[in-house]
């Protein structure tokens, strides 16, 4: 059963390599949240490029020159970070996807960020905030809700996914 035990190692080697990017990734998220404060423009650069080293689904980013020198505040960028690195992890996990872009920009009176990508997509009412075991979306969500931004999630399967999060500056 040689074929079986190589598949099954195979396996079990993916997942570890998943697994350690993961982590790789969470540590990335801390040791960014004591350098909040430098502003969001430098942390979202910064959190794309660390992310760029780890693996190889490649993160575009764009940020506009309107948004470079933002600043919203340390919790409200936090959160930001954090929806960002939900999302990319998501991405990474579930989305098979190969483009993935970040972009960062200002509006008149609001700041949006915009996470992209060309995956497998899903149906955002059958995955749901409700179904259990599965709470990044409602992880996005909550953050979004505690800094008073306003979050949109577009998907179709087959078609990739959009995260959108807009706060009023």
């Amino acid at each position: 059963k040689t074929e079986v035990a190589d598949n099954h190692l195979e396996q079990i080697e993916q997942s570890i390599h998943n697994q350690s990017i993961e982590v790789r990734s969470a540590i990335i998220g801390l040791k960014m949240a004591g350098n909040v404060d430098r502003g969001l423009a430098k942390n979202v650069r910064e959190f794309v490029e660390q992310c760029n080293r780890l693996d190889e689904l490649w993160l575009e980013l764009e940020i506009a020159s309107a948004a470079e020198d933002l600043n919203l505040g340390t919790e409200k960028e936090l959160q930001l970070l954090r929806i960002l690195q939900e999302a990319v992890s998501n991405v990474r996990k579930h989305s098979m996807a190969t483009e993935v872009s970040v972009q960062l920009e200002k509006k008149i009176n609001q700041v949006v960020m915009t996470i992209t990508d060309n995956g497998v997509g899903f149906d955002p009412v059958q995955t749901g905030l409700a179904r259990v075991g599965h709470f990044g979306l409602q992880i996005m969500f909550e953050r979004a809700h505690e800094i008073g931004a306003h979050i949109e999630i577009n998907s179709t399967p087959g078609h990739g996914t959009r995260v959108i999060v807009a706060i009023e500056l």
